[in-house]
């Protein structure tokens, strides 16, 4: 089977190691081409060889699969040419800045060719993955608790307005994809949001979370200190669960006895969300996590504003 063609869009931090993972990592996948912010910095050595394009259409007219690594703002315009052209598209997340953009790419997924897949990565992470599995057997739910801090943005765009907004946007979708993909959908938020750093969004967000089953939670997301942590914490019944994505590391609390596992897999999450969207484009299965997912995500991040700006509690149903 000859190799689905790749055009990349975007050629910072995130998606020089799409690029990186393309050439290297992912059997199937030939990246032909890219296209960057600024041409003028053109195409870096460990790429050599790889077409750089100036025009977009053009990048779009001779790729298979779009994935879209650029600033929140353009996410929306470059997803829907690329699905109205037929495309198969890898989406950054964000999905996009606003609801509404959410819903029309949904819709305009629904009479392409293409397909719409979004790159909330945390759903690889193998001890995740491992906790989900787990919880079919441990009895229900009684309270959660989700964690990710990061340090201060070394991008550029994530301190200026195309980020459309701080670390609960563009990074605490991973936390509102990860809580509704093993514990289910979010119901309604009330969040608080605090800026220290950052110098026109918010880079500290705490709150909490309660889901559509009855099950309440915590979260926190912070971009602002000099280290970074990540855990998704589950009491249960009897005991509790604790992941700690950072290290592959599962701890399991019951009856008073500790277990700690490290738990084995790719921990390079990119790989196996390129390998599902090749399959994808190949006909193979549905996306993996697909711009619903997205747009449920964004409504979360949006609810948070809305509950940190008018102080109160915000139900986060999609219409």
């Amino acid at each position: 089977m000859d190799p689905l063609k790749v055009g990349l869009v975007g050629l910072g931090r995130h998606g020089t190691r799409y690029a990186n993972h393309l050439i290297n990592d992912v059997f199937g996948l030939d990246l032909t081409g890219v296209i960057r912010d600024d041409a003028s910095k053109g195409i870096p050595s460990e790429l050599k060889g790889i077409e750089l394009f100036n025009d977009m259409t053009d990048l779009m007219k001779g790729s298979d699969i779009i994935i879209i690594a650029t600033p929140t703002d353009s996410h929306f315009n470059i997803a829907s040419k690329a699905l109205e052209m037929g495309k198969h598209v890898l989406l950054e997340k964000p999905m996009a800045g606003t609801v509404d953009e959410c819903k029309k790419l949904v819709e305009t997924e629904k009479i392409s060719e293409g397909s719409l897949s979004i790159a909330q990565t945390l759903r690889y992470s193998p001890v995740l993955m491992k906790l989900k599995d787990e919880l079919r057997s441990l009895g229900p739910v009684r309270w959660f608790e989700m964690v990710q801090s990061l340090e201060p943005p070394k991008t550029p765009w994530l301190l200026e307005e195309r980020a459309m907004g701080g670390c609960v946007l563009n990074t605490g979708v991973h936390v509102f994809d990860t809580v509704s993909h093993i514990l289910g959908d979010i119901n309604s938020v009330s969040c608080t949001l605090d800026r220290y750093h950052n110098p026109i969004w918010e880079d500290y967000a705490y709150g909490d979370l309660m889901l559509r089953n009855g099950v309440e939670g915590t979260f926190k997301i912070s971009r602002n200190g000099n280290s970074r942590s990540c855990y998704l914490r589950i009491d249960l019944e009897e005991g509790f669960l604790w992941a700690d994505p950072l290290t592959c590391t599962l701890y399991h609390m019951d009856d008073g006895i500790k277990k700690k596992e490290v738990v084995e897999g790719q921990k390079n999450t990119l790989i196996p969300l390129l390998e599902d969207v090749r399959d994808t484009a190949r006909g193979e299965r549905e996306p993996p996590i697909s711009g619903l997912d997205g747009m449920k995500a964004v409504n979360v991040a949006v609810s948070c504003y809305i509950s940190g700006n008018e102080k109160r509690e915000v139900h986060c149903r999609l219409n």
